[in-house]
């Protein structure tokens, strides 16, 4: 494939099984949250990095500035394990969000010192998979330096680092850019998660896989300029061809959680928890997001939603996909109380108030 090719890849980014098993309605309200106080600071050098790369001085630089991150998937009785990027003293970690979908609780381990914090989310762009965390009670961490995705071209050596199978600890993975501005899609709609067509991505030759989202992609001087994010890999194994998230538009993202600023993608704060597995209505039912399965406990299993009834409206507006109800859901978070509408399975329609619950992100 050349390398300057920016069509969509084949499909097969790779994205952890999970996300397809369980959809747990999660939403949050625009410009709700804690608003971090610390600016982030893009260290651009207009000098370019060498063209030589010493894997032990950036591995050496960089460690100390990742965290391994532990996420717990509650309702699916599942843990995914990830990477993050130190971006501050007091603790603000950069993060890919596909790793903490489903999450209830995250914790994070300093790879430097292996101190263990509690990581709030302070928002998440899912569209973009980037994601902001804030380590409780940190002080004092080691920040990695940030470099200028602008200036990254084909054929600079990089070295990406993160959690490799879950392991714990960094696994340095030396390559080089292959490719510039690279599409992966993932078609997540009958999920009722939003298709992901993630753009503008570098491509490098550096295996990675399982455990490195999140990670950095650094350049010979140690300057991370890119996120890693997926990879080309069958069945989870380590793939030659890896994608990152170009730092610049990570930051971005992040400038804008940090800076309590919601828009279309970017949410924040604690998520609202209806708790239903829905997919795509039949043609022989009513159009809406039929319920798959109810979790236990959940609001909507309290309201006495079941798996095979259909919701078709929340608070007065029309619910036709999975999706709809999903992207109705982010306008809400925990402790709103919400109108549902839904078709039973054997034909009755119902009408009734929903507290939102403590639910995990989306």
């Amino acid at each position: 494939m050349p390398e300057s090719e920016s069509e969509p890849d084949s499909g097969k980014g790779r994205r952890r099984p999970r996300l397809l098993i369980y959809l747990l309605v999660a939403a949050v309200a625009a410009g709700l949250g804690v608003v971090a106080t610390v600016t982030l600071t893009q260290h651009d050098d207009p000098a370019p990095a060498s063209t030589r790369l010493d894997q032990a001085r950036v591995e050496r630089e960089l460690t100390p500035g990742l965290v391994d991150l532990r996420a717990n998937l509650q309702y699916s009785r599942e843990v995914s394990v990830n990477t993050g990027i130190i971006l501050s003293a007091d603790g603000l970690v950069l993060t890919s969000n596909n790793d903490i979908v489903g999450a209830t609780s995250v914790t994070a381990t300093l790879v430097g010192s292996g101190r263990t914090y509690t990581a709030r989310v302070l928002g998440y762009d899912a569209t973009q998979d980037v994601a902001l965390l804030k380590l409780e009670g940190a002080a004092h961490l080691p920040a990695v330096t940030l470099g200028n995705s602008s200036q990254v071209t084909i054929g600079m050596p990089v070295l990406a680092l993160g959690n490799a199978q879950g392991q714990g600890g960094v696994t340095p993975a030396a390559g080089v850019i292959t490719a510039l501005d690279r599409s992966i899609y993932s078609g997540l709609g009958d999920q009722g998660l939003a298709p992901q067509n993630l753009r503008g991505l570098q491509q490098t030759s550096a295996h990675v896989g399982p455990g490195d989202d999140g990670g950095p992609l650094a350049d010979s001087d140690g300057r991370v300029i890119g996120m890693i994010t997926t990879a080309n890999s069958p069945s989870g194994q380590l793939s030659t061809t890896g994608f990152a998230i170009p730092i610049n538009t990570a930051m971005a993202i992040a400038h804008q959680i940090s800076h309590g600023q919601a828009s279309s993608t970017v949410y924040l704060g604690e998520p609202g928890f209806l708790g239903v597995q829905v997919k795509t209505s039949t043609s022989r039912a009513p159009s809406g997001a039929l319920i798959a399965g109810v979790i236990a406990g959940a609001p909507a299993s309290r309201a006495g939603l079941a798996a095979g009834d259909v919701i078709t409206d929340l608070n007065g507006l029309p619910v036709t996909t999975p999706v709809s109800l999903t992207t109705l859901l982010q306008r809400y978070h925990s402790g709103d109380v919400i109108s549902v509408r839904w078709t039973a399975i054997h034909g009755a329609t119902h009408t009734t108030q929903i507290t939102l619950g403590n639910g995990p992100f989306r």
